[in-house]
């Protein structure tokens, strides 16, 4: 039997809601076995790994007189 900490699935269930989750089959993470034992992980959409960057203002600062 797996318990699943009470973190894993508020983070499963924000990584959802915010669209960057894959959900499993019939869960919101994923199982596979790796050397005997079940690991759960996340699978993530590609755009969650690309940076977004902010648009470069736009208003030039006045040169200031020494």
């Amino acid at each position: 039997m797996l318990i699943l900490c009470p973190h894993f699935v508020l983070v499963s269930m924000q990584l959802k809601e915010d669209g960057i989750l894959i959900p499993g089959p019939n869960n919101l993470s994923t199982q596979k076995r790796v050397r005997g034992g079940r690991v759960r992980f996340w699978q993530l959409t590609a755009e969650s790994f690309v940076e977004t960057l902010e648009p470069p203002e736009t208003g030039l600062s006045k040169p200031q007189k020494m």
